[in-house]
């Protein structure tokens, strides 16, 4: 008789991990697998319910994971606001989107604007070397409506 052999194949999971936080303070939550698919349609400044997490602690540090039974659901969307930001740098960028970074009132937070929009106010075409003209331009005035961290709408300053 010839022995069994088995070969078992480690699948790493996704893994997402962002802060939650209200008037109290934050705690660090960790997503894991098809629990990050959740977060679909969320955005900063939203305000959710995640359900059914446990709790970890590391070196006096808690947070929390999710189980395969964790549900995160949207409650409210974010304010929408008119602000006056400042855009100072690219994190990213393609046809669809694009991840910036924008100064209001001297903090530096990230935003998330449609690619076309910001191609347009820039008067700029997608299709050749978008981000490199588009980094030319920069920093950047502008007025913009915004909700959490997405930018819906985007005009100079004036």
């Amino acid at each position: 008789m010839m022995p069994i052999q088995l070969k078992i194949k480690q699948m790493k999971k996704e893994k997402l991990d962002f802060e939650l936080e209200d008037d109290t303070g934050s705690i660090r939550i960790s997503l894991w697998g098809e629990d990050i698919r959740h977060l679909e349609g969320i955005s900063v400044g939203d305000v959710i319910r995640v359900n059914n997490l446990k709790t970890n602690r590391f070196r006096d540090t808690v947070s929390l994971n999710s189980t395969g039974f964790t549900r995160t659901t949207k409650v409210q969307s974010a304010a929408v606001q008119n602000v006056v930001l400042t855009i100072i740098g690219i994190i990213k960028s393609d046809r669809i989107s694009t991840e910036l970074e924008g100064e209001i009132n001297n903090q530096v937070k990230m935003f998330v604007v449609a690619s076309p929009v910001l191609a347009e106010r820039f008067g700029l075409s997608l299709e050749d070397d978008f981000e490199p003209k588009l980094l030319e331009r920069i920093p950047f005035p502008a007025e913009a409506e915004i909700q959490g961290n997405k930018i819906r709408k985007l005009k100079a300053a004036a």
